[in-house]
């Protein structure tokens, strides 16, 4: 239920996610907005390390960028190992906030595009509206 600009490019995402620190468990692709604060923001380091996970902040960053997550990540073998073994559960709050309190390294992929979150009938109607604006192009 997401909409993203033709110029997403998942190889380019991959290659990031490969390029990141070695350690690195999972690559979240993040965007700004006005409202992340309203969806729980997280927090960007200068180095794309996500260092601010819902209400869990990495001590020894202190400036960071307010991001909010888009929903799309590429996720470590280590990391899916990891997951619960229950049949519902959430990545963000049971899985990546978890992560990062045990010290795990997770980058941000800040998406500069157009991203919309169709899951509602109001935002439905914005992601068509810009797909029919993309089609009479």
């Amino acid at each position: 239920d997401i909409v993203l600009d033709t110029s997403f490019s998942i190889s380019e995402l991959f290659n990031f996610h490969l390029g990141c620190q070695r350690k690195n468990c999972a690559t979240l692709v993040v965007r700004e907005d006005r409202d992340a604060e309203k969806y729980g923001s997280l927090g960007l380091s200068e180095e794309n390390r996500i260092v601010k996970f819902l209400n869990f902040k990495v001590p020894e960053y202190n400036n960071f960028k307010s991001v909010m997550f888009t929903g799309i990540s590429i996720l470590e073998k280590s990391l899916i190992k990891e997951m619960p073994s229950i049949s519902v559960y959430s990545l963000t709050k049971d899985v990546f906030k978890l992560e990062l309190e045990r010290g795990a390294i997770m980058c941000g992929y800040l998406l500069e595009s157009y991203w919309c979150d169709a899951g509602t009938p109001e935002r439905l109607v914005e992601a068509e509206s810009y797909l029919k604006r993309l089609e009479s192009k």
